[in-house]
C-alpha cells in the first residue's frame, strides 16, 4: 500500500502541475479531485515512510544485539575453558 500510494501521489502531482502549466483554463473540478488525492496519498506515504525507517532501525538494532550476544557467549566459553 505504501508503494502504491507513492506512485499515485507522484503521477497525480506530476499531471496536476503539467496541467496547470500548459493548459490555459483549468476547471475547478480538476482541483476538487487532484488536491484531495495529493493530500491523502501524501499523508499515507509520509506515515508509511516513517514506519519503514523505524523498522529498518529496529532490524539494525536486533542484528547488533545478536552480534553482542554471540560475542558474549564466546567469552563465556573461553572463561569456562580456563
Amino acid at each position: 500500500m505504501c508503494h502504491l500510494s507513492s506512485v499515485i501521489l507522484g503521477w497525480t502531482l506530476f499531471s496536476y502541475i503539467l496541467t496547470l502549466i500548459f493548459v490555459t483554463y483549468v476547471g475547478v473540478y480538476l482541483t476538487y479531485v487532484a488536491v484531495p488525492i495529493i493530500i491523502l496519498t501524501g499523508t499515507i506515504s509520509y506515515f508509511c515512510g516513517k514506519k519503514d525507517e523505524e523498522l529498518e532501525e529496529k532490524i539494525i538494532f536486533e542484528n547488533e544485539l545478536e552480534k553482542l550476544r554471540h560475542e558474549n557467549n564466546k567469552l563465556k566459553e573461553e572463561l569456562k575453558n580456563k
